[in-house]
């Protein structure tokens, strides 16, 4: 697998101000059910972390386009159909489930996002 190498926000707000806003928001809107997150910044991806493990993980794309990265332990099919519901339809790989989405439709699926952080918060308890 490629290093991803971190670095600061500030390189995400050179890069990428639509992804950088985008994890910003969706760690505040994440903040009561993650509770101890933090947002670690590297060079190919920003990512929402608990206690070491990844929950969220941003990549950009083309354009203003985010791809997600979310592990899902024992909740795979829960967050498939919580995805499909909304039309969106996922990729299944090294047990994440993925997806793409433009930054512009981030804020109108906050209530996605938190339903899918309470299925895969503490993957690794139930993997």
């Amino acid at each position: 697998s490629e290093i991803d190498p971190p670095v600061d926000e500030k390189y995400w707000q050179q890069m990428s101000s639509k992804i950088l806003s985008a994890a910003r928001l969706l760690h505040e809107q994440t903040r009561d059910i993650y509770k101890t997150a933090t947002v670690e910044f590297n060079k190919w991806s920003i990512v929402l972390k608990v206690s070491g493990y990844n929950q969220i993980k941003m990549r950009k794309r083309s354009g203003d386009t985010i791809h997600f990265a979310m592990k899902y332990g024992k909740n795979r099919d829960t967050m498939f159909r919580i995805l499909e519901e909304r039309n969106i339809y996922p990729d299944d790989k090294y047990s994440q489930i993925r997806f793409t989405m433009s930054t512009d439709m981030i804020a109108d699926h906050v209530d996605m996002f938190r339903s899918l952080a309470a299925e895969n918060v503490e993957w690794w308890k139930n993997s």
